[in-house]
């Protein structure tokens, strides 16, 4: 499978096993971070993230796929990225969460957030694979890719059932606002950060607060 990224790419199967169902599930986190708790006073946004528009014009040749399901397949390769490399991502709620866009880490060099949350890790994923500074408008944040936690989140998409959820779908989980969130990567699988032992791949209904799911691009 070539890359979608294009000749100066890599191949997908090189980052990451894209056959997510044949993988083990890890053991459920015992304890995770209180997304909502740590940002309601700031709404998730950080001042020092600068304008993605500075590399849009290097960006050129990877705008947004229009192709629905290569979009989904950008997604499982952020994702399963820093699952891959889980020892060298670590959890914080903190101005570093952002490190992902803020470094314009891409998933098709091979790069992907030291420095993430729930929230800002699954926005990462969304925004690379929708074309990074290309990304156009932000839909899952509503932030201009500069904030955001899990009640924005909560705030854009659609809510769609559990049993269609495809890559891409973000599981909500706990009342209100919301206190952590994860990605959808395959049939029954998802990607949860929260904690410093993750990113960790479970089921989407590991945890008993399960809330929603919603789907951000049709």
């Amino acid at each position: 499978m070539e890359a979608l990224a294009g000749g100066q790419g890599v191949l997908l199967g090189e980052i990451v096993d894209l056959d997510v169902a044949k993988l083990p599930l890890d053991a459920p986190p015992a304890d995770e971070g209180d997304d909502s708790a740590a940002h309601a006073q700031t709404n998730g946004a950080v001042d020092e993230l600068q304008a993605l528009e500075d590399e849009a014009a290097e960006q050129a040749a990877l705008d947004p796929p229009e192709d629905i399901k290569a979009l989904r397949l950008r997604v499982v390769r952020a994702a399963m990225l820093g699952y891959k490399h889980k020892d060298e991502v670590h959890y914080t709620t903190g101005p570093r969460r952002w490190d992902g866009i803020t470094n314009r880490c891409r998933s098709h060099l091979g790069r992907y957030p030291k420095w993430a949350d729930c929230s800002s890790y699954v926005t990462w994923c969304l925004w690379d694979a929708l074309g990074g500074p290309n990304a156009g408008p932000d839909i899952v944040n509503g932030q201009s890719w500069r904030g955001g936690y899990t009640g924005t989140l909560r705030d854009h998409g659609r809510r769609v059932t559990l049993e269609i959820a495809m890559p891409g779908d973000l599981v909500h989980y706990g009342l209100g606002t919301g206190s952590h969130v994860a990605i959808v990567v395959g049939k029954d699988r998802a990607i949860s950060h929260g904690s410093e032992d993750g990113p960790f791949l479970v089921k989407p209904d590991y945890r008993d607060d399960l809330a929603e799911v919603r789907r951000y691009f049709a």
